[in-house]
C-alpha cells in the first residue's frame, strides 16, 4: 500500500461573532492570514485554548501582542468575524495520511473536527469512553452565543470536550489515502486502485 494525500477543498461557513473553528484539511501554508486572507477586514481575532494554563491565547494580526500565528490540523480555535452577515471561506489542502494525537488531561480542552463530512459524536472521538474518559461535549450556537451539546461533528468546525482523566485523542483517518498496487507474477504492476471514501468563549483581546 502506497499513502496518497488526496487534494480536497472545504467551504467555512463563518457567522458575524464568534466560531467554533478548525482547519478541515491539512492546507499547503497553515498562517492564519493565508488560510483566511480577508484576515483584517472579514476577521479581527483567532484565539486558542491553552488547557494547561486554562487561559486563551490570540492572534490579532500585530506581533506586539499575538501568541501565535500558524494553525494546527486537530486543534480547534474560536475565530471573531466582523463582517455583517457573516462571510464564506474556501480552504484548500490535502487529506492527512496520519491522524492528528490530542494529549488529553483532565479538564476543558477545545478539539477540531477532523471530518470531510458530517460524522457522529463517537467517530470523532474514537477510542474515548463516555463517563470513563470524558463526560461533555459541546459545540458552540453561534445564534444563541452559547455552548450546547453536540451529538455530530462537521468539517471546519471546533468543539469544547471536556475530559474526566489522561487519555489521547486520535479520531480515524477522514478519508481512505492508501493506493493498491496489484502486480503479475513477473511483477510487473497491472492495477492501480485509487483511495475511495472511509468511514466557552474567548473574550475580545484589545491591542
Amino acid at each position: 500500500l502506497v499513502e496518497t494525500p488526496t487534494a480536497e477543498s472545504v467551504t467555512v461557513t463563518f457567522q458575524q461573532g464568534w466560531n467554533f473553528f478548525a482547519l478541515p484539511v491539512v492546507p499547503d501554508s497553515a498562517a492564519i492570514t493565508a488560510v483566511l486572507p480577508t484576515f483584517g477586514t472579514e476577521f479581527d481575532q483567532v484565539s486558542r485554548y491553552n488547557a494547561a494554563t486554562d487561559k486563551f491565547e490570540d492572534f490579532v494580526g500585530n506581533a506586539s501582542f499575538d501568541k501565535f500565528s500558524q494553525l494546527e490540523y486537530g486543534r480547534g480555535y474560536q475565530v471573531y468575524c466582523t463582517k455583517a452577515g457573516g462571510t464564506s471561506v474556501t480552504i484548500s489542502g490535502r487529506a492527512p495520511t496520519t491522524p492528528p494525537s490530542t494529549v488529553l488531561t483532565a479538564g476543558s480542552h477545545l478539539v477540531g473536527s477532523t471530518a470531510l463530512s458530517n460524522q457522529t459524536r463517537d467517530w470523532q472521538l474514537a477510542g474515548l469512553q463516555a463517563g470513563t474518559d470524558y463526560d461533555t461535549f459541546h459545540r458552540y450556537d453561534s445564534a444563541g452565543g452559547s455552548l450546547v451539546s453536540a451529538t455530530s461533528v462537521d468539517p471546519g468546525k471546533a468543539y469544547f470536550l471536556h475530559a474526566l482523566r489522561s487519555a489521547t485523542l486520535t479520531p480515524p483517518l477522514p478519508k481512505n489515502v492508501s493506493t493498491t498496487m496489484t502486480y503479475d507474477a513477473a511483477g510487473d504492476r497491472v492495477k492501480k486502485a485509487a483511495p475511495s471514501a472511509k468511514k466557552a468563549t474567548a473574550k475580545k483581546a484589545t491591542a
